[in-house]
């Protein structure tokens, strides 16, 4: 079994304090410019929830208009997407299902005695994690990397082997289903897919929208209006990754 195989979640780590705002700066030809990025209030919050419902909805929209040139653009790219026969179509929809089995039986296996005793299995996973997949990796015959290797193989052996009976039950009943049926199937998760990317995109618009101030007045917006952090891809791009590691640090430093 390949090393990278191996079930071992790293578990989360404290980083740095609560913050509520920052400058970033930004170089462009005129030279350096720097905006204030703040936590959105819940009011704010609320509004870019409400707000993202359109698009959303409108991608929805698709599932019962089967002329939309839209939909049949969803039909047009399944060769694409590697989508074109039966049994790719019922892989990809058993997905969601196969994903959720391999948790459960992950969290039922770790719950035995054998791994549950003593945290044993949390100790392996820990030890893996903290450096002995990288020590596994440069010295294969390292005593104490091989054997917690040994270990956590023969878990992930487990919990493979039962995954891959679960999935061959899922596939079965998936798979008695009609060509015509698995299709409409496909294109529903598609365009559901879809419709939440959009909704999460505007989302993340009207949380930049609100979360950008003027440096030198926290109080006043740096977007005239929501319409306008469209005009500004680069800037969006840069300040929805800080304001994401802004939140992020932010609810693992309250853990």
């Amino acid at each position: 079994m390949n090393a990278k195989k191996i079930i071992a979640p790293a578990r989360e780590r404290l980083k740095k304090l609560y913050e509520v705002g920052k400058p970033v700066t930004f170089t462009d030809d005129e030279g350096e410019f720097s905006v204030w990025l703040q936590k959105i209030t819940p009011f704010q919050e609320k509004q870019a929830i409400e707000s993202s419902y359109a698009p959303r909805a409108a991608t929805l929209a698709l599932l019962k208009n089967e002329d939309d040139p839209a939909r049949l653009a969803f039909m047009d790219t399944l060769e694409q997407w590697g989508l074109d026969d039966k049994e790719a179509q019922v892989n990809f929809l058993i997905t969601p299902d196969v994903q959720k089995a391999e948790r459960s039986i992950q969290l039922e296996i770790a719950s035995h005695k054998e791994w549950a005793d003593d945290d044993y299995l949390i100790s392996l996973q820990a030890a893996w994690n903290e450096g002995l997949d990288e020590k596994f990796a440069l010295d294969p015959e390292d005593i104490e990397a091989s054997r917690v290797f040994a270990e956590l193989k023969r878990y992930t052996e487990e919990v493979e082997f039962q995954l891959q009976e679960e999935r061959e039950v899922l596939f079965d009943v998936k798979n008695a289903k009609s060509e015509e049926s698995l299709l409409r199937d496909v294109l529903r998760m598609l365009v559901e897919h879809q419709a939440g990317q959009d909704q999460m995109a505007e989302y993340h618009k009207w949380e930049i929208y609100f979360a950008t101030r003027l440096e030198e007045d926290h109080n006043e917006f740096f977007f005239q209006n929501r319409q306008e952090v469209d005009e500004w891809p680069e800037l969006y791009s840069r300040l929805l990754e800080e304001y994401i590691k802004m939140t992020v640090d932010s609810i693992e430093g309250k853990d």
